[in-house]
């Protein structure tokens, strides 16, 4: 039920929440954290000894409308100290996770490319969406030109 009404918030466009994050627990999956702080706030909540996954919302700007169009970015965290069997078992548990959500654009799962210029070049890479700029939150914003 939690994940259900956060997955809600996200995709409410009159909500601030942009992120949440979740794990697995007695193989259920559960909501660990969700924030209106954008993809900043969600990096900070990853743990190093956890598999996570996450969605954050982007909104994109086109130069020629100027309408915001969303996306939402779906990401699989492997800690760095999780053991080769979890390791093994959030491979195979990832796609049914991700079955869960709908409308996602993009699925990343290297922490080095949840940086926002790695994000925005992945979502304009997928994207049929000529965006003039990407908004990953408060103050994480970046401008197709400067890629």
């Amino acid at each position: 039920p939690e994940i259900k009404r956060v997955w809600a918030q996200i995709n409410d466009p009159n909500d601030g929440t942009n992120w949440m994050v979740m794990t697995t627990s007695n193989e259920a999956l559960k909501l660990i954290d969700s924030g209106a702080g954008g993809l900043r706030e969600f990096v900070r909540s990853l743990s190093p000894d956890m598999v996570m996954w996450g969605i954050v919302k982007v909104k994109s700007t086109t130069l020629n409308s100027k309408q915001s169009i969303r996306s939402m970015v779906f990401f699989t965290h492997v800690g760095e100290k999780v053991s080769a069997f979890r390791r093994a078992k959030a491979a195979v548990r990832t796609p049914s996770v991700m079955k869960a959500f709908n409308n996602i654009a993009v699925h990343l799962q290297d922490k080095d490319a949840f940086g926002i210029q790695n994000l925005s070049r992945e979502l304009l890479r997928s994207s049929s969406v000529q965006a003039d700029e990407f908004h990953f939150g408060p103050e994480q914003s970046v401008r197709v030109s400067d890629l």
